[in-house]
């Protein structure tokens, strides 16, 4: 558990990261290459690159949330009920 927990704040720290770098420094840039007004070449490979780096980070985070949510209910279908657990369902 403490291992997810350091990957989560990992992924949570590497997205909060990259966000503010993409809007402190490149606010006004959108990361494709579709644009009303020209952009220059090397802001709009970084603005794409730090979106990129986002969405990796937050899609990694929700799996790594899957996945300890999914190893928890299989951990109490494991575990034996206790005496209050079973005086409950009968």
């Amino acid at each position: 558990m403490r291992a997810a927990l350091r990957l989560l704040a990992i992924c949570a720290g590497l997205w909060a990261v990259s966000f503010a770098i993409r809007h402190v420094f490149l606010a006004d840039v959108m990361p494709v290459a579709d644009a009303e007004e020209p952009q220059s070449t090397w802001a709009l490979e970084a603005a794409f690159l730090l979106t990129a780096i986002e969405n990796i980070a937050l899609f990694g985070g929700a799996i790594l949330i899957g996945i300890v949510i999914v190893g928890w209910f299989k951990g109490r279908a494991r575990r034996p009920f206790s005496e209050g657990e079973r005086s409950d369902l009968t």
